[in-house]
């Protein structure tokens, strides 16, 4: 949701959540609405943060969109970090399905080399 810290008076300012059936659904401080695709600027995409002015016409806010593309890709760093660290899905030599270990197709199981 988007806080009200990005509005200054007198500016709106809502969040491109999505594209559906030609149509914007817009994040906005209070809530969510539905606007024409046709009246947002043609490269607009999701996550662009617009501004509504005095004409009622919509333009991209570059830097507030910048900003928070910096934000998300730092937290997504940090996640991936805090993953590898944790060792994620890593195996020794030995454990990993399929390794020497592994004697599910290897024959010495009943001699049948089929999977248990």
């Amino acid at each position: 949701m988007m806080t009200d810290d990005v509005n200054s008076p007198g500016k709106e300012t809502c969040l491109i959540e999505r594209f559906e059936a030609g149509e914007a659904v817009m994040e906005t401080p209070t809530g969510f609405i539905r606007i024409s695709r046709s009246l947002l600027p043609h490269e607009a995409v999701e996550g662009d943060v617009m501004i509504r002015l005095p004409d009622g016409t919509w333009q991209i806010d570059t830097d507030e969109t910048s900003v928070r593309r910096q934000r998300i890709q730092e937290k997504m760093n940090r996640l991936l970090e805090k993953s590898s660290s944790y060792g994620g899905a890593q195996y020794k030599k030995d454990e990993r399905p399929g390794g020497e270990h592994d004697h599910r197709f290897s024959g010495k199981d009943k001699g049948s080399g089929s999977l248990k």
